[in-house]
């Protein structure tokens, strides 16, 4: 559904730009917010903002373990490896021709 597939787009971007507050960051861990993001990874439309935000959530050293305990791991690898071999945009670290 494409209402859905923009609702969730724009979900996260929102959820990306919290979580440049240190107390938000903390309360997206507590309440959950990691496998959600690590199940949204399979989805290509998603990944790179997930990716985002679960780097933005790993710069706070508790949050590790829970991203581990997740199972993300290798998908945030994989992913990694692949954004790596295309290139990317100039200004917004997009691949390049994203939206």
């Amino acid at each position: 559904n494409v209402e859905e597939r923009e609702l969730v787009s724009i979900s996260l971007r929102l959820l990306y730009n919290l979580t440049f507050h240190n107390d938000l960051r903390t309360s997206m861990l507590s309440s959950g917010l990691v496998p959600v993001l690590a199940s949204l990874l399979g989805e290509d439309y998603q990944r790179f903002i997930c990716l985002r935000i679960l780097y933005q959530l790993s710069r706070d050293d508790k949050a590790k373990p829970t991203i581990a305990k997740s199972g993300c791991l290798p998908t945030v690898t994989d992913s990694g490896l692949t954004l790596n071999e295309g290139r990317r945009g100039p200004y917004n670290g997009e691949p390049s021709g994203a939206a």
